[in-house]
């Protein structure tokens, strides 16, 4: 075989078995492929089979609870007792937990309407048969609601409409915002009221529509209520407005940084330390009042224009109509201004102005928004304030029931307290845990002979005794006291007792002297050692001692 007929035979041959390997490859390629496919294909077989068995009757798994670790502590200082918290336990479940879910919640005016907000009777038939019967206390019209659940809330508050004959009047702002809040918390709610209109045409201004936190300290979220109406006015400054500043009305200035507008041609709008400037005329309209401070007063200050938040949120007063007859407005709940011959400021977190003259309606009233994920509109409500709130993620929900012991937070007793959960899934499955609080008393009673050390009794005369009175003193303890007896080491080394100390010597009737527990006896010629002794229930003791030499 020559030269060139062995190199074909190499090619031929290494060229056959790079197509044997390429197959071989091709083919291990291709299985790979197919069992990733499989694979991939049982897996969302199983998640879609997990979730068919998540339907109802089909959820046989138990779901999973977690208690705390047991906890040993000792009293605290003086209490029998001790305040202990803990977490929650944790529940986890092969299918989902029930949910929190709560609203919308509307909070409305409940058929109040003027300066005044509603009554606790009207707010008790507005919300009867609604998830929000009997959980709203109205205190002077401002509605207090308690959060049931902690989890992100979304509220929606609209400020209410001024006062005016065919809608002219400015329309309240309406702001939205999402909210983090904790199971226990108090919101104060006031919902603005609409202006009203007196017959020579003007109108008052609206109420703001309030979400307060934490007792009137911490607003969340205010919109600003509508100015009032000018006789002949036009709307370009009435609309309650998102910014925080409330509305000037012409020259009149509205409030800034939570202050009161001013009335009807006042020099100066409110602020965090100061109402709204005062009008010197006698007919003329006040200024919305803010968070903090008061709308401006007018005729000559006799009437109080809108009242601040923190001052109750009174709609302002209108009296002119003793001066011209049919001219009285007051202002909306929510710190309207009250009008008399001119559109009146809306009330919000800055008040509005009071119009300048007839040509302008009363200065919208300025809004507040804390919240994420705002969405905030200035002139978009057209009647009585709202707010309505709803809960967007409370999480798992009534998932987990205590059935023995005492709560988070609570005092607990000297001793072993167990407390017991049990987790129910959505398909009536449970498991439960329970883990045990411990309470130990280590404080000892205390007992003091005071006054009582080291005493010197001469003889009864004719005898070989002497006899001397003092004051039982008195035993204390966290826990009270099981036990307390009084000792005596005679001179000659007998002992009498221990006996009560409260009955030894002579008997406990007739025994007291103004109230105070007293003791007497006869002692021996020498020095007796008299000793206290005091128990508390858990076997802590304490002991005094005083001598009485005769």
């Amino acid at each position: 075989m020559n030269l060139n007929n062995q190199t074909t035979q190499y090619h031929s041959l290494v060229q056959s078995t790079n197509q044997f390997l390429m197959k071989m490859f091709i083919s291990k390629l291709s299985f790979r492929l197919v069992q990733s496919v499989a694979v991939t294909f049982m897996l969302l077989l199983s998640v879609q089979t997990a979730k068919s068995q998540c339907g109802p009757g089909e959820d046989m798994e138990d779901p999973v609870i977690t208690c705390p670790a047991d906890v040993d502590v000792l009293t605290d200082a003086g209490v029998c007792g001790a305040l202990v918290t803990f977490d929650d336990p944790v529940v986890m479940d092969n299918c989902p937990l029930p949910m929190a879910m709560l609203g919308p919640l509307n909070f409305t005016t409940a058929g109040a309407a003027g300066r005044f907000g509603p009554t606790q009777g009207q707010i008790d038939a507005a919300y009867a048969g609604s998830d929000l019967e009997g959980l709203v206390v109205s205190t002077g019209g401002i509605q207090e609601w308690i959060v049931p659940f902690t989890g992100t809330y979304l509220i929606e508050t609209r400020g209410a409409k001024g006062g005016g004959i065919n809608g002219e009047s400015g329309d309240g702002a309406v702001m939205i915002g999402e909210f983090d809040l904790v199971v226990g918390d108090v919101l104060e709610i006031l919902v603005g009221q609409e202006g009203s209109t007196n017959d020579i045409q003007h109108g008052s201004g609206g109420g703001g529509s309030f979400v307060v936190l934490q007792a009137g300290t911490v607003p969340l979220i205010i919109a600003g209520g509508g100015g009032g109406r000018g006789k002949s006015g036009d709307n370009s400054y009435g609309n309650g407005d998102v910014g925080t500043a409330g509305l000037a009305s012409g020259s009149s200035p509205g409030g800034i940084n939570g202050g009161g507008g001013s009335a009807a041609s006042g020099n100066m709008g409110g602020t965090a330390t100061m109402p709204g400037s005062d009008a010197g005329g006698s007919t003329w309209a006040s200024g919305g009042g803010g968070f903090i401070t008061n709308g401006g007063n007018y005729e000559n200050g006799t009437y109080p224009g809108g009242l601040a938040y923190v001052n109750g949120g009174i709609g302002g007063q209108s009296g002119v109509g003793a001066i011209i007859p049919g001219a009285a407005a007051p202002g909306g709940f929510g710190g309207g201004g009250g009008a008399g011959d001119r559109g009146a400021g809306g009330g919000g977190y800055s008040g509005g102005a009071g119009a300048e003259n007839n040509t302008f309606n009363g200065g919208g009233g300025g809004s507040l928004n804390t919240g994420i994920n705002q969405v905030n509109a200035s002139g978009a409500n057209a009647t009585n304030g709202l707010v309505i709130i709803t809960l967007l993620d409370g999480g798992p929900v009534d998932a987990v029931t205590q059935t023995e012991g005492l709560p988070s937070g609570s005092l607990f007793p000297v001793g072993t307290t167990t407390n017991t959960y049990v987790a129910t899934d959505d398909s009536g499955n449970t498991a439960s845990c329970s883990f045990d609080i411990t309470v130990t008393d280590a404080e000892a009673p205390e007992v003091l002979c005071t006054n009582l050390e080291n005493l010197d009794v001469t003889t009864n005369q004719g005898e070989c005794q002497g006899l001397y009175e003092w004051t039982i003193p008195t035993p204390t303890d966290n826990c009270g006291v099981v036990n307390y007896t009084v000792t005596y080491f005679n001179p000659d080394g007998s002992i009498d007792g221990p006996t009560d100390a409260f009955v030894f010597t002579p008997a406990n009737d007739g025994n007291t002297s103004g109230g105070v527990s007293m003791a007497a006896r006869n002692f021996d010629l020498g020095i007796t050692t008299v000793t206290y002794y005091v128990e508390d229930p858990s076997g802590n003791t304490s002991t005094c001692s005083f001598d009485v030499e005769v």
